[in-house]
């Protein structure tokens, strides 16, 4: 082939080359979870007593205290496309007391809508306000220590470490594999906690800080205060293959070794006693050949 036959072939692997790049690249920046679609819903329970402080303008501390029990709380995505997913965020709970008047236990809820975009986790209200970003998932299957951005609205951005090595937890869907992230930024110039722990496969968060999660501000909620554990009480999001706390290899081996002890030491002595046979029958022979020359002689 001639150097000009060589050229047409040297562009396409070229332009093969930039391509790989380029969705490599694409798919490096872009966080937005394959499990996420229309219907995709979450909830978490908690029996402990928990706050709320309600947005309210009449009030001249900005919000109400309202305080509950009993609380199932969640999202749900209402429409999706290949940039933005609409969520909408409930709270229902048995109320216990708003700005210490009595509820009387009623059965009540707050709720309300977002925009999310998909690459970047930036939430928007509905009139295309910025909220936050969200952490109710993150980037999934992150390598220990690797940073995992939790917040980023300039000029706060929030960066923490994952910590995967020993961490699982107990889900409705058995024990599963997952990663911690704990630290202190900025959110709105204000120092913040946090402690996340989400699932390894998929990024969903299982536990921790929900109080300042921008998809709380959709139902008119500026902070949410829960105590007690919070379970991960329904999804339909598969959380990934189980896990196996049992170490296989390891039982296997000690399984295996009485048995290559007993064949090492059965060679052993099958070859000690093939040697001892083999030695009567040459000490034999030479019994014999002494016999037959002394008859001789």
């Amino acid at each position: 082939m001639t150097r000009f036959g060589l050229l047409p072939v040297c562009i396409i692997l070229a332009s093969g080359f930039i391509s790989l790049c380029f969705i490599s690249l694409s798919n490096a920046s872009n966080f937005a979870p394959t499990w996420l679609r229309e219907g995709t819903y979450v909830k978490y329970t908690t029996n402990q007593v928990g706050y709320a402080y309600v947005a309210n303008n009449s009030n001249p501390l900005g919000s109400d205290t309202l305080s509950f029990w009993n609380a199932t709380f969640g999202w749900r995505c209402i429409s999706i496309n290949d940039t933005i997913a609409k969520l909408s965020f409930t709270l229902n709970y048995t109320g216990k007391e708003l700005n210490k008047v009595s509820l009387d236990n009623a059965t009540l809820q707050l709720t309300g809508e977002v925009y999310v975009d998909l690459s970047s986790r930036a939430v928007y209200d509905l009139n295309g306000s910025l909220l936050g970003t969200t952490h109710m998932w993150v980037s999934a299957n992150p390598s220990e220590g690797q940073e995992v951005v939790v917040w980023d609205v300039p000029p706060d951005k929030v960066g923490l470490p994952a910590k995967c090595n020993g961490i699982w937890f107990t889900t409705i869907q058995g024990r599963q594999d997952g990663f911690s992230l704990e630290g202190t930024g900025k959110i709105n110039g204000v120092s913040t906690n946090f402690l996340i722990l989400c699932d390894q496969d998929t990024g969903l968060m299982i536990d921790g800080n929900f109080g300042w999660d921008p998809l709380i501000t959709s139902a008119g909620i500026n902070a949410l205060l829960l105590n007690g554990i919070v379970m991960l009480s329904d999804t339909n999001i598969a959380l990934g293959p189980t896990s196996d706390p049992t170490n296989w290899p390891l039982i296997i081996m000690l399984a295996t070794l009485p048995t290559i002890a007993f064949i090492g030491l059965f060679v052993i002595f099958y070859k000690y006693m093939h040697k001892k046979h083999k030695n009567r029958k040459i000490v034999g022979h030479i019994a014999f050949i002494r016999v037959n020359f002394a008859f001789c002689s």
